[in-house]
This record gives C-alpha cells, sequence and structure tokens, in this order.
C-alpha cells in the first residue's frame, strides 16, 4: 500500500465503472484525494483547475470522446505534462489505441485489472514531488503495454519482412517459440505470398501507410488459419512495419454457414410463385436485402437487380414514402403489418413482419397480386369477401382460433396439408386435437403468447397431427384478431415444411450409414487433400498402421515413415488421378507393423468441390496377399499338371505302338489280333 497523498483525476460516464475502479484506487492508494467527471464541459476545466498527478480516463467516453480530451490535455501548456492512463477493455480495437497514442495517453491498463497493476503504473508515472511526467517520446511504454494487454497477434517488421519482435500472442498463434519465428520472414508462413509477392505488399504499405487486409498464415503444425492484419509503416531506423494479426477463422466459418444459409434462402426466393422480400429499414429509409425474381412482373425489375436499391429508387416517389413509412411503422412495433396498395393499375395485398437482427432492423413479408379479386367492386377491397377471397387463393394454409381455443375458419390450404377432407370436418373443435400430445402445452403456449400479441409467440416452427394419424411439420406467422377493441382470437398462416425436415432426416441417417460402412469394413479408407495429407483414415487403416487417427490425419506418407520406394509409387499414382481426374486402380505391396510384406490392391478416385474442382482424392486399399498366395499355388499346381500330362502322353503312345506290332506278329502268325482298340496305326 502507498502512504503517498496523491490526487487523481477519473473521468468515465459509466457510474458502474467510475465505483469500482474508484474503491481499488482507495485501497492502493488510501490518502488519494479523487476527483470524478462525467460532464462534457467538466472533465477538461476539472483536470486544469485541479493539475492532478495523474488522469484515469474511461476510453469509452463520448462527450467528448477520450481522443478528443487527450488531445486537448496535450495542447495545453498546463496540462501537457499530466500523465493519462486510458482504461481499455479486450474488445478494444488497435486503430483506436494507436489513435489515443498519438494524442497522448501515457500508458494503457485492461479491464479488468489487479491493484498491483494500477499501482505499478502510477508509480511510474508519478513522482512523490509532484515534478514532470515521464518522457515516453520514444513510446516504449506503450509499446510494451499494447504487447501485454493485446490478444491479438503482433510482431515489428523491417522492410525486407523480417521479424524483429513478437509478442506472445503470435508466438501462441504460429505454435513457435519467439526465438523461432525471430528466425522466419513472412514467406516462411504465410500461405498465399512468397518472397516476391510479400516484397510487392510490402512496397504497397510503405506507399500508402498503412494497410487493412486479410492473409492465410500456417502454423508450425502444418494447420493453416485465416487471420485479419492491419500494418503500419513507420519511418525510422531505416523503416519498421508495425502489424497487428488477430485469428478470424471462427468468422470466416460463421461467414461461410451464413453464405450457405443465405444461398438456400436465395434459391427458396428465387422460385417463390409470389412476390418475396426482406429489407433493411430505419426511420428515413427501406432498402431491399433479397427480393424474388418474379418481380420484374411488378415493376419490370427482376429480384436479383433490386438488392441495395431503396424504395425511391424503385417506385414513384409517393407510393416509395408511404411503403418506407409502413416498413419503419412495423419494425418500431414488432408486428405483423397487412395493407393493400395500387401500383400501376394493379392493386396487392402485402403481409409484413419484423426480423430483429442485431442492432439491425430487418423486415420480412410477401405480396400477392389481387387485382382479379379486385375487379368486379373496388369499395371491396377491405372487406371480409376481399380477405377471404386472398385467404381461400393463398398456398399457405390459414386458421383463425377464437378466445376459447375453437377452430372457427380454415382454408382449403390448411384442409389438404391436415389431411380432412373439407373444412366441416374440423370447424368447431378445439385446437389442441391437431396437436402432438407431447406438443399440447407448448402449443397453448403459443396460442395464448399470440392473443397477447407477445413477439416472442407470433411466428416459429411447430408441427400438427393430421386426419390420418401422420405428423407434418410447417412454419407459422399468428397475429391476435380484435373487435371493439378487444381481442377474439388469433388468425395467421402456416407453410408446410415437412419435406423440408425429411430431406434433413435422410441426410443425417445416411452419414450415419456412412459412418457405420467406414468403420466396419475390412478394407482401408481414406481420403487426401491436394498436399497428399490424409484428412480421414478408418478403424482398418489405423489398425493396419498400428496408430491412433490423429497420429495419421494431416500427415504424409513421409511423415508416417513409409519407405521412399512406396511414398515414390503412391505420389506417381496420385498423379495419375489428378491427371486423368478418374479412377486409377492398382496393387502394391507395403509391410505392416510386424514387418511381413502383403500385397495390397488400391482403388484411387479424385474429390471434387461444388465448382467441378479436384480438392483430393479418396481411396480404398484392400489386403490381397492370401488372394495373391492362392493363385501362386493355383500357377504352380496347373505347370506340375502340365509336366505330368507331357510324362504320360509319351508313355501312353509307346505303350500303343507295343500293341500295334504284337498285333502285326499274331497276325502274321494266323493268329486272331489281341488289341482291337488300337487299330492298325
Amino acid at each position: 500500500m502507498e502512504n503517498t497523498s496523491l490526487k487523481i483525476v477519473f473521468v468515465s460516464e459509466d457510474p458502474n465503472i467510475l465505483d469500482s475502479v474508484g474503491k481499488i484506487v482507495e485501497r492502493t492508494f488510501p490518502n488519494t484525494i479523487i476527483l470524478t467527471s462525467t460532464d462534457e464541459n467538466n472533465s477538461f476545466t476539472l483536470i486544469k483547475s485541479e493539475s492532478p498527478n495523474v488522469v484515469l480516463l474511461d476510453i469509452k467516453i463520448k462527450n467528448p470522446d477520450a481522443i478528443t480530451l487527450c488531445r486537448k490535455l496535450n495542447n495545453e501548456a498546463t496540462t501537457k505534462s499530466i500523465p493519462v492512463i486510458c482504461l481499455i477493455s479486450p474488445e478494444t480495437d488497435q486503430a483506436s489505441l494507436q489513435q489515443a497514442a498519438d494524442a497522448g495517453v501515457d500508458a494503457f491498463l485492461s479491464c479488468p485489472f489487479i491493484e498491483v497493476d494500477l499501482r505499478t503504473l502510477i508509480r511510474s508515472l508519478t513522482k512523490t514531488d509532484q515534478q514532470s511526467r515521464i518522457p515516453i517520446d520514444n513510446q516504449d511504454f506503450f509499446y510494451q503495454s499494447i504487447l501485454q494487454t493485446t490478444k491479438d497477434g503482433f510482431w515489428l517488421l523491417n522492410t525486407q519482412g523480417k521479424f524483429i519482435d513478437v509478442n506472445d500472442a503470435y508466438c501462441r498463434m504460429l505454435g513457435y517459440t519467439k526465438e523461432e519465428l525471430l528466425q522466419l520472414s513472412i514467406p516462411d508462413f504465410d500461405v498465399v505470398e512468397d518472397a516476391e509477392l510479400a516484397a510487392v505488399h510490402i512496397q504497397k504499405i510503405i506507399q500508402n501507410g498503412s494497410d487493412l487486409f486479410t492473409a492465410r498464415h500456417r502454423k508450425k503444425d502444418g494447420s493453416i488459419f485465416d487471420v485479419e492484419i492491419s500494418a503500419t509503416f513507420l519511418n525510422i531506423d531505416g523503416g519498421r512495419l508495425i502489424c497487428f494479426c488477430r485469428d478470424i477463422t471462427e468468422r470466416k466459418q460463421v461467414e461461410k454457414a451464413i453464405l450457405d444459409n443465405t444461398e438456400m434462402f436465395s434459391q427458396f426466393i428465387h422460385h417463390s410463385p409470389i412476390y418475396i422480400y426482406i429489407k433493411e429499414v430505419t426511420p428515413t429509409s427501406s432498402k431491399v436485402l433479397h427480393a424474388s425474381e418474379n418481380f420484374i412482373d411488378m415493376i419490370g425489375i427482376p429480384g436479383s437487380e433490386m438488392a441495395g436499391k431503396t424504395m425511391e429508387e424503385l417506385f414513384p416517389p409517393e407510393f416509395a414514402q408511404k411503403i418506407s413509412a409502413d416498413d419503419w411503422d412495423v419494425v418500431s412495433k414488432d408486428g405483423i403489418f397487412q395493407d393493400e396498395e395500387i401500383l400501376n393499375n394493379r392493386t396487392y395485398t402485402s403481409i409484413k413482419f419484423p426480423i430483429q437482427q442485431g442492432e439491425k432492423h430487418l423486415l420480412a413479408g410477401y405480396t400477392i397480386d389481387i387485382t382479379k379479386q379486385n375487379q368486379a367492386e373496388e369499395a371491396l377491397r377491405n372487406s371480409e369477401e376481399h380477405f377471404r377471397s386472398i385467404v381461400d387463393n393463398s398456398d399457405a394454409g390459414y386458421f383463425f382460433i377464437d378466445c376459447d381455443g375453437i377452430i372457427q375458419d380454415v382454408n382449403q390450404a390448411w384442409v389438404q396439408l391436415h389431411r380432412y377432407d373439407s373444412a366441416d370436418e374440423i370447424l368447431g373443435h378445439h385446437f389442441t386435437e391437431i396437436q402432438k400430445v407431447e406438443d399440447i402445452e407448448a402449443a397453448k403456449a403459443f396460442v395464448s403468447g399470440i392473443m397477447e400479441n407477445d413477439s416472442r409467440y407470433l411466428k416459429g416452427d411447430f408441427s400438427r397431427k393430421c386426419k390420418d394419424g401422420s405428423i407434418g411439420y410447417h412454419t407459422f406467422s399468428g397475429r391476435p384478431v380484435t373487435k371493439n377493441g378487444e381481442v377474439i382470437g388469433i388468425e395467421g398462416f402456416i407453410i408446410d415444411t415437412t419435406e423440408h425436415r425429411s430431406a434433413i432426416e435422410a441426410l443425417r441417417m445416411s452419414k450415419e450409414r456412412y459412418h457405420l460402412i467406414d468403420e466396419a469394413s475390412q478394407d482401408s479408407i481414406y481420403s487426401y487433400d491436394r498436399q497428399s495429407r490424409f484428412t480421414h483414415a478408418n478403424t482398418n487403416l489405423c489398425k493396419t498402421l498400428g496408430l491412433k487417427p490423429e497420429q495419421i490425419i494431416g500427415k504424409t506418407h513421409e511423415e508416417l515413415g513409409f519407405q521412399k520406394a512406396l511414398c515414390d509409387e503412391w505420389a506417381t499414382l496420385h498423379q495419375q488421378v489428378y491427371d486423368t481426374n478418374a479412377t486409377v486402380i492398382a496393387e502394391t505391396t507395403g509391410s505392416v507393423p510386424d514387418g511381413t510384406i502383403r500385397c495390397y490392391e488400391v482403388v484411387l478416385n479424385p474429390m471434387h468441390d461444388g465448382n467441378g474442382e479436384i480438392i483430393g482424392i479418396a481411396g480404398t486399399t484392400r489386403d490381397i496377399n492370401e488372394r495373391k498366395l492362392a493363385e501362386a499355388k493355383i500357377k504352380e499346381q496347373i505347370e506340375e499338371l502340365q509336366r505330368w500330362h507331357t510324362i504320360t502322353m509319351g508313355r501312353e503312345d509307346r505303350i500303343l505302338e507295343l500293341k500295334r506290332e504284337i498285333n502285326k506278329l499274331l497276325h502274321d502268325a494266323g493268329e486272331p489280333i489281341k488289341y482291337e482298340s488300337v487299330g492298325e496305326g
């Protein structure tokens, strides 16, 4: 604990931070005078008038922002010498840290922190005689503070791309020690940039002063991960590049998953028979994110060309203004919106509902051209008959349930989805009759939630029990129905998702069957990437090699200790697959862990990505040693039989000749011949 009397000004707009950090300061420096400020005009005035020993500054303050306040303090003669410690969090970006350092911050302290961190910083930045602060013109203290607080990788490079310094975070990222990394340069770990490209990129950073880009780096174990790099050039000591490196592997995976989901959703929208759209909405603008292609029939522009355009860019001014206002009304009130609109002498009905995505306000909806239904009498557009027409002709199932849970109305699409013959079979029945027993309580909660207009229940996924006892699945959207200000029931639409769920389940079962076959097979099943590294190894292959899967995956034949001749043979087979883009079948030999040489039949097939490009090889290896031994035995027996046949045939010919001579002697002597079967020769 310190006994020296200090005066500290603490600037933060968060009362929780003021309280918690203030208590730490009081425990660390008992005699300290702590002055706090949250007001824009008061902060600078307070510091100037009180001349504290040190200023604690929350980097998240907004009025004024921390950078502006630092610059102001640094530019004022009476406050320039007062040390400033900036409180940051692990989420603070590197650009903000650099800006704060440039503005005059002396040190950074990452929250949460322990008391010894604060004590060490204040000791190093203040003097007991309250003289001027310790100079940090070379920013060594800032540099070390960054290295200690950031979770990102940090490098210091020369203009040849050679490491001068790195922090522990980047050492952990690549799996090297600091001493090992200091012997490397960019091409040693960058997957894309060789020495020539790296040199070009460095020159670009030098010319522009900085760059923000993504790259792929190779770890010491050979695995590859995605990174985002912020590089800044400093014209000191012959030129230095300060680089911060952030692992964005998870972000890339999320982006890919989003891309896959977006592609699937885009296909659904693309082929929609009704007008479907998703928009991003603000109080002043409504912009299309996705739209079905059939909008070309409505406004002459396909959905793919509408993306990114506002309502003002797509529709007449007055019409666009109304749509934008309606859209904001939907997202701000978090409810379902339904309306009819006339455009180009045609009438459309739209159903819109909000989708919350982070801080963005998204709106989804569909529009149906109801011009034909409204041609008979324009006055009926907002009547129950008009709504009935829309519902009856909708591909989505419509339902209305009263406050007692009784089904009062359904459309034909709903009847078909539940496999009834007509609506009369279900009208007047309680909605629980169309629910699985285990889902009844959840269904009751949804019905009650919709009646209360609870946004958690206005849309979702659910099951249904059909008339024939089968189970179906659907998405739904619902809303409370009011009359004279009172809720009289709920209504909504359902869209069947049974086939989609079945497809997902079939895919799951297919994967499970493949896994069982893969693991139960007596053959070795495996795959490689383009660098001939194993990406899969089944149980039989692991048993054959005497290794675990994790000892095989990611390794090449060479790294697994295969003999060079065998490695060369496999390399030739792999090249044949890549050259022919076809299956390659071959026989080879190899030794098992006990040293025995056995014969194998190898089948290698190319693996392709979605664009038809070869991304690796899948193969099977079958032990044919017993078959080869059997074939050799059969061949040996055939050869033995052929030898005996030759010997036997010679003996028989001699016997026949002797029999003929005896017959001739008997004939000449006037005796009957003895061997009738040999003929006369």
